[in-house]
């Protein structure tokens, strides 16, 4: 995913798999999203959702348990 927004084999190996998901009406996760950049360019291309360091770093389920009360509540 590193490469993604750099390397031009990357942009078309990401670009390819997110279009044969959507084409089989598949909801796209991608896993890896290290950076503002990345995620824009997963956004653009039409990805469903994203994970990765950029947007959370690894919680325990009793923290995400806690993360999702609190937003739910708002």
């Amino acid at each position: 995913m590193q490469g993604v927004v750099a390397c031009s084999e990357d942009t078309a190996i990401v670009e390819a798999g997110i279009s044969v998901a959507q084409k089989l009406a598949l909801e796209v996760v991608v896993e890896g999203a290290e950076t503002a950049a990345q995620l824009e360019f997963l956004r653009g291309r039409g990805c469903d959702f994203a994970q990765g360091y950029y947007l959370s770093r690894p919680v325990s389920q009793t923290d995400l348990v806690r993360m999702l009360t609190s937003r739910a509540a708002r």
